[in-house]
């Protein structure tokens, strides 16, 4: 609840700036006009939120469609269900139900909703899912930011020294099991290392697992669970894979009753992770669409612009079209021939 507390605050506290007109640069020619850049609302929003983190995952992008002034569909992922309902019973309590609405459901909901003409969709989850996202949003040309379940390897310096390696060890264990025990993006699920670097990082992986976690960590109600049987599943199969199996050199120990599988370290291959980007100011700009305006006043007027064409008029479009305003001056003074 932190990010998002932080999160809201930051929104409200910049809110000012952010929708603030840019000035615009423009070429003295168009003197005395003004330019500028304004954010709008790029319109009504489709919001796909993960189950991993399904508090910040659904309401930070929601704070970041809010204020650009978008309305919003928000559909919370149904394998978090009490986050789900949590949802559709406090949002319409809080926020307007005719701006911001909350649809629980499976996949066969999301899919019902894809069919639908969206101003954007903002999906986060798996690569697969993202693809179908991204196929059903290309019948409407509808713009998408995906945030993707990618790979997040960690590259181990082997010319590290003593003490820099407990550090790297410490934070690799942190980073891979402490966030949703491994089931983040951000969670490192493959190392790089020399062989000869590997054993000592290892061992040392070993003694802050059994320092975050204790020694059966089958018994310790602080660590998360894979968060669904079909997922449990997953990675069971996978940890029987002969080729992940031979690189396991810790734990893979499993409990099927409590979906619980115990930390291990396999080593694999890479994945694409999505594109588009949020958090602060980030999300405004997700979910805005920046428009540039023109204000003019009736003088000065530009006849050469207009019609019919003759030397003089194309002569002046060419050197406007350079910014050559030394040649403008002398071709309105008649001392440049068209």
């Amino acid at each position: 609840m932190g990010v998002i507390l932080k999160s809201a605050n930051y929104a409200l506290s910049c809110l000012d700036k952010w929708v603030a007109p840019k000035k615009a640069e423009l070429p003295l020619v168009f003197f005395p006009a003004k330019g500028e850049v304004l954010p709008e609302p790029v319109g009504v929003v489709l919001i796909f939120s993960s189950w991993n983190f399904p508090i910040t995952l659904a309401l930070d992008p929601l704070i970041g469609a809010i204020s650009a002034g978008n309305a919003v569909v928000l559909k919370p992922s149904e394998l978090a269900p009490a986050c789900s309902s949590f949802f559709i019973e406090t949002i319409p309590l809080y926020l307007d139900n005719k701006a911001v609405k909350v649809i629980g459901g499976g996949a066969d909901v999301g899919e019902r909703l894809l069919e639908l003409k969206w101003d954007k969709i903002f999906f986060t989850g798996s690569p697969q899912v993202g693809r179908l996202v991204m196929t059903a949003a290309a019948r409407h040309l509808t713009p998408v930011t995906l945030e993707l379940g990618g790979k997040c390897p960690a590259v181990v310096d082997a010319f590290s020294s003593h003490s820099k390696t407990k550090v790297i060890a410490k934070r690799i264990a942190g980073g891979k099991w402490g966030l949703c025990s491994g089931q983040a993006c951000i969670a490192v699920d493959y190392l790089l290392v020399e062989e000869k670097f590997a054993s000592t990082l290892i061992e040392l992986l070993k003694k802050n697992i059994k320092r975050f976690f204790g020694g059966n960590l089958g018994d310790l109600k602080c660590v998360s669970r894979i968060v669904n049987k079909h997922h449990f599943e997953r990675i069971y199969h996978l940890l029987k894979d002969p080729h992940v199996a031979s690189s396991i050199v810790h734990g893979g120990s499993v409990d099927e009753e409590r979906l619980f599988v115990c930390d291990s370290l396999p080593f694999g291959g890479a994945g694409q992770s999505g594109f588009g980007r949020y958090h602060g100011k980030y999300s405004f700009d997700t979910f805005s669409h920046e428009k540039a305006v023109l204000h003019r006043a009736f003088f000065p007027e530009l006849e050469p612009r207009y019609p019919p064409w003759n030397d003089f008029k194309l002569r002046f479009i060419k050197l406007a079209y350079r910014f050559d305003y030394f040649g403008l001056i002398l071709l309105l003074l008649g001392l440049k021939k068209p």
